[in-house]
């Protein structure tokens, strides 16, 4: 045997792996791996290079002998009278230490042992055999890898392992795995905890589906009442209750959206009856629409499947959900159930709405043929999200929706006078809802059979965000305020930069300006009535035509003679000019900039940037010539630095944008047709190459702005870029913040809780999540789950601070509760979970 220690280890190098292989046998190479296990692990050796190279030595020499020690299922295990564990794949990437491997994976050492021996022997007689048939499945997946990874330029032949020594001394012991390894532990927490609404979700699947209450048998009184319809008799009772008696129902609420969203109707059905809830407000016995609907009866302590189409809305208007303590309800959306087996991408999503629209007509075009013939497929085996088209997706049934628009645009008033019909319309809802989940939980469970696929469906709809009243008020009309303040400075910025562009001697020579329609605005009136002396008749003065009497004359005195794009800006109401950030014009009047080079607004390909063509063509020139890209210092004096040159060698990468010069062409664009001076290249899109962009001051490029990569130059512009920078977060968010349910707490917590906060101050929001919102089964939330970090250049970006977690001390068992806010955020989590399955395999 080679001995290795502190006195002669230069003399141990990778070569010594070649001599291995021919000259020793089996057994033998398994103790060279152990020997230098145990060198790299020695105390007594302090250089870390001299273990690094050492460590490297045996990672070649395990890549040497890799037909042995990855035909066993690909684990890293070498084995003979006891076993080393190999920390780094073939790739050179370095794996959990061998302790947390053992309890994250499982250890099966006899079985891999007794297989390994039977191989050892068959390979100390024959090293010259052909590898099995998994080895050699196994090396060809290897070897796509190891091309893959060269394609992007992550691996070379021969280059050292990713490793870092304190990684393998990670000693973590998790005793909360309950089962031997990580795969069985998600299994067994999953139905531990969750099996019995798995059950109730499975038996509901096969239960009976009441019969359709006529309108006839509805009694029209506040609360709940439940309806039951006897067989023998073929009659309908009905009875008062304070809360579904059942354990696993169907659950639809009905609001006024112009009025407010508390819930005004809701039905529910079980397997046994149907259910109806009506809004006091609506009796006529509260002056307030300000009601909660309670699920349970009081005495209730069985746990609760509720079933819904995007349930999230309906769950925030139960009242037992708006507690500190978990209830035993647990809710499914079937919006989600829809998604993950038969969901759209966002990608997606415009083609079928254009494969929809085109089947509508009957006689389409042969253009629309072709594409019909290429993308016909997706109707039949998808639809969008909605209720209406899922059911008539899964079911076949048409949704008579109609009625359901007295909810968007009507009155109390109208409520009260339609009320039969709209018990109707939401008692049909809840129906088709029911068919809706029948068909689709199964599909589910045979797609996603994982019980934590389940059980997570059933944790993000239990969520909830407690809030401290007085503060949430204070956030949104301090931002509403500070929001007004700067887009008022905001629009002044920019008719003022308006005024200075129609002060420009020769707009027709600025990259920016010259984009403009600079027509004059010129009065136009009917022809005066003369004699034949030439003098005015009496009545025949001229008049003005129909569409400038609108204007007084001081306006008209005002716009005369300003070029149309002022002009058009014009809003009578206000009688002021207005511009905002939205306007196509604006980025024209900034000047903005992408990479130094101006903007341009293409009809066909949307905003670019455009770069003379000498500077480009020498780029080209100089990468065919392999010259150095100091050479390209002569091409713009103003700019020599390395930045200017690397923009140019990226822009070089970038698909050149080809105008028609056709002028009948539909589209034809005069400007960039007749320039022979410059390129001009799409602004990118985080949708990919071929998307356009549409407003470069959007959000989407506010990191570009901070980047320098877009700008401007002008002083008055970079302040205005910076005000719109300070508001762009809340202008996208305002809405949906604003559009906040939130519950003041009093109520709940005078009955069930105390507090170290002012009862009359907490208030709470359940969140509108939907659990599986992408064909991912990703978690979708508009506010809370796309909430940024704080940032102090943008208002209302400290949301997420808002969230507070008092202390809870039950009025019941006097037990205290406190709770703390964590929070996570995984960048690329779908690549995160797809790399992790595919690592496993």
């Amino acid at each position: 045997m080679i001995k290795i220690n502190s006195r002669n280890t230069h003399a141990f190098s990778c070569r010594n792996t070649a001599k291995l292989k021919s000259k020793y046998n089996f057994n033998l190479k398994i103790r060279f791996i152990q020997t230098v296990s145990q060198f790299v692990n020695n105390p007594f050796i302090h250089s870390s290079s001299l273990k690094n190279e050492i460590h490297n030595c045996k990672f070649s020499f395990a890549q040497k002998f890799k037909n042995i020690s990855y035909q066993y299922n690909c684990h890293n295990y070498f084995v003979n009278s006891y076993s080393t564990y190999i920390d780094v794949n073939e790739i050179g990437v370095q794996l959990l230490p061998e302790d947390i491997h053992y309890e994250v994976f499982g250890k099966n050492i006899s079985k891999i042992a007794e297989s390994f021996g039977k191989t050892s022997e068959k390979n100390a007689n024959d090293e010259s055999k052909s590898p099995q048939s998994s080895s050699e499945t196994h090396s060809n997946i290897v070897n796509l890898s190891k091309e893959h990874l060269k394609r992007q330029g992550l691996f070379n032949e021969g280059q050292a392992p990713v490793y870092n020594e304190l990684y393998a001394k990670l000693n973590i012991k998790n005793s909360s795995i309950q089962a031997k390894n990580i795969r069985d532990h998600f299994k067994k927490i999953s139905l531990g905890t969750y099996s019995d609404y798995l059950s109730l979700a499975k038996a509901f699947v096969s239960s009976d589906k009441p019969a359709q209450i006529p309108s006839s048998e509805i009694v029209i009184k506040s609360g709940w009442v439940r309806y039951v319809f006897d067989q023998n008799s073929n009659t309908y009772s009905h009875e008062s209750v304070i809360g579904i008696k059942e354990d696993a129902l169907v659950f639809d609420i009905e609001n006024l959206t112009t009025l407010s969203p508390y819930p005004l109707l809701a039905s529910a059905v079980t397997s046994e009856a149907t259910y109806v809830w009506i809004s006091p407000y609506i009796t006529g016995e509260s002056n307030s629409p300000n009601h909660l609907i309670k699920i349970s009866e009081p005495s209730s302590k069985k746990a609760k499947i509720i079933i819904g189409h995007n349930i999230s809305y309906d769950r925030a208007r139960i009242f037992e959900e708006y507690s500190y303590t978990s209830t035993l309800n647990r809710f499914i959306d079937t919006m989600s159930l829809h998604i993950a087996t038969s969901g759209l991408c966002s990608q997606q999503r415009p083609i079928y709405n254009k494969v929809s629209k085109i089947l509508k007509d009957e006689n389409y075009s042969p253009e629309n043929s072709i594409f019909i013939s290429k993308f016909g497929k997706m109707a039949s085996v998808s639809s969008t999200n909605g209720l209406k088209a899922a059911v008539k997706f899964h079911n076949n049934i048409d949704l008579d929706k109609d009625i359901r628009d007295t909810f968007v645009t009507g009155c109390i008033s109208d409520i009260r006078e339609n009320i039969l019909p709209l018990i109707d319309y939401c008692t049909n809802d809840v129906l088709a809802t029911l068919d809706l989940y029948k068909t689709l939980f199964p599909k589910y469970l045979k797609l996603c059979p994982h019980p934590a696929s389940f059980a997570g469906m059933l944790i993000m709809t239990n969520s909830f965000l407690p809030i401290y009243l007085p503060q949430w008020e204070s956030f949104v009309n301090t931002c509403e305020q500070k929001s007004e303040s700067i887009t008022k400075e905001l629009q002044d910025k920019l008719v003022e930069l308006a005024l200075l562009a129609i002060e420009c001697k020769d707009p027709h020579s600025d990259p920016w300006l010259k984009n403009l329609d600079w027509t004059p605005f010129k009065i136009k009136t009917t022809k005066a009535k003369v004699n034949k002396y030439g003098k005015i008749l009496p009545g025949g003065e001229p008049k003005l035509f129909k569409n400038f009497k609108k204007y007084s004359k001081d306006e008209l005195d005002f716009l005369t003679g300003k070029p149309k794009w002022f002009t058009d800006c014009y809003d009578f109401e206000s009688k002021k000019i207005i511009i905002t950030f939205k306007q196509q014009l604006t980025p024209y009047l900034l000047k903005l900039t992408w990479l130094n080079y101006p903007l341009y607004y293409s009809k066909n390909f949307g905003w670019t940037f455009v770069v003379p063509r000498s500077q480009l063509d020498k780029v080209d020139l100089l990468s065919k010539n392999n010259s150095s890209l100091a050479d390209l210092s002569g091409l713009n004096e103003s700019s020599e630095d390395d930045i200017f040159r690397s923009n140019l060698i990226l822009i070089a990468k970038m698909p050149i944008l080809k105008f028609t010069s056709e002028i009948e062409n539909k589209n034809y664009e005069p400007i960039p047709a007749s320039d022979t001076e410059n390129y001009y290249f799409r602004i990118p899109h985080k949708d990919g190459e071929n998307a356009n962009c549409g407003n470069p001051l959007s959000k989407n490029y506010l990191s570009s702005i901070e980047n320098n990569v877009l700008g401007s130059s002008f002083e008055i512009s970079k302040e205005a870029i910076q005000m719109n920078t300070l508001t762009s977060y809340w202008v996208s968010v305002r809405k949906r913040v604003i559009g906040q349910f939130v519950v003041p707490m009093n109520d709940k917590l005078k009955s069930e809780h105390t507090s170290s906060i002012k009862s009359d101050h907490l208030g709470m929001i359940l969140p509108q999540l939907v659990p599986m919102g992408t064909i991912t089964r990703r978690g979708v939330e508009p506010t809370w789950a796309t909430a940024s970090n704080a940032k102090k250049n943008r208002i209302g970006s400290e949301i997420k601070t808002l969230i507070r977690s008092p202390t809870i001390c039950s009025t019941e068992t006097g037990q205290k509760q406190s709770f703390k806010v964590v929070g996570a955020d995984v960048d690329s989590e779908e690549l995160w979970i797809s790399s992790l399955m595919g690592d496993a395999q």
